[in-house]
């Protein structure tokens, strides 16, 4: 059941040439984009025709650096073609389909079971502080509870836990460095199917 996140470009919802300086930069667009999207939302921007019937100036540049900052976001993902252990397997889901890039292959655990753990192990340490997590939503929106760890040398340790995942949630958290982390799944309506699990160094907004 997404939610729908409203939001102007501009203090109001028309163009108006006062508030040609109040643009919200694409900073603040990306911002609202990790509230919203990354956090299984949709996001409807509000962007009005100036009094030439045209996309003003400013709002483009802020656009298009919103555009630029997003695709920063998801350059290089850490995990691609990673190897994956899991805690349980079921006939014909893949473990390997998390890490292959995209979100249309899909893996889940024993039927029935609504916890599980997913292993990542990129082989190497790597610096990273931004995951991207997609169920395959087609099945339905069913985790409500997780955690992600990473391992320190030793063992692994907790670094942030959500509620709810649903189309895709992107979460950040303080910069890590290693070689493997590990995705616990600690209730589920019903058993999880996850569709992508993508792994980033980016900015924080």
């Amino acid at each position: 059941i997404p939610a729908e996140c409203d939001v102007s470009i501009r203090p109001g919802w028309f163009y108006h040439t006062k508030e040609d300086d109040k643009v919200k930069s694409g900073k603040e667009l990306m911002s609202l984009y990790l509230k919203s999207v990354g956090r299984g939302a949709n996001f409807l921007l509000n962007v009005p025709p100036d009094t030439r019937g045209l996309i003003h100036e400013n709002d483009s540049a802020a656009l298009m650096d919103f555009h630029r900052l997003r695709n920063e976001l998801s350059k290089t993902n850490m995990v691609l073609h990673s190897k994956v252990d899991v805690s349980s397997n079921r006939s014909s889901y893949f473990p390997g389909s998390l890490t292959d890039g995209s979100r249309k292959t899909h893996w889940a655990p024993k039927e029935g079971q609504t916890t599980c753990s997913i292993e990542i192990d990129m082989k190497t340490p790597q610096t990273f502080n931004t995951m991207m997590l997609e169920e395959y939503i087609e099945l339905g929106q069913r985790i409500q509870s997780f955690s992600i760890e990473v391992w320190d040398g030793m063992k692994y340790q907790e670094v942030i836990a959500g509620t709810t995942i649903g189309k895709k949630r992107i979460l950040q958290f303080a910069i890590q460095n290693s070689s493997k982390l590990r995705l616990t799944i600690t209730g589920s309506k019903a058993s999880p199917v996850i569709g992508e699990i993508s792994l980033y160094h980016a900015a924080v907004y």
